[in-house]
């Protein structure tokens, strides 16, 4: 009998996430820890749309936790980004409004 080489198994594609699952995750987790906003909405909308491949059967089921979880990193980080926006606009308002009542009491 010959001996044969023992045949490797090949994982089939489906038990790999996509690529697109994987990048918008690493986007999600980079916006979520460096508060980029812009990166934030792409993560986003990277996992809503790999999300929407993978309903389709355009994109293997193992890529679906990575984008939800970049759907969700996303959507943290750019509301996290809308606050402390709204927060800087009050801070200014706040911050005008004490210094006109300060320069009006000086002026009388």
């Amino acid at each position: 009998m010959a001996n044969k080489a023992p045949v490797k198994k090949q994982t089939p594609q489906e038990d790999k996430p996509s690529t697109n699952s994987v990048v918008a995750l690493i986007l999600g987790i980079g916006a979520l820890l460096l508060s980029l906003w812009p990166v934030g909405i792409v993560a986003l909308v990277m996992g809503v749309k790999e999300r929407k491949a993978i309903c389709e059967g355009n994109s293997p089921q193992a890529g679906d936790t990575l984008a939800l979880i970049a759907v969700i990193l996303g959507s943290i980080a750019t509301g996290l980004t809308v606050l402390g926006i709204i927060g800087l606009l009050i801070f200014l308002v706040v911050l005008l409004v004490a210094y006109a009542s300060t320069v009006s009491i000086f002026l009388i």
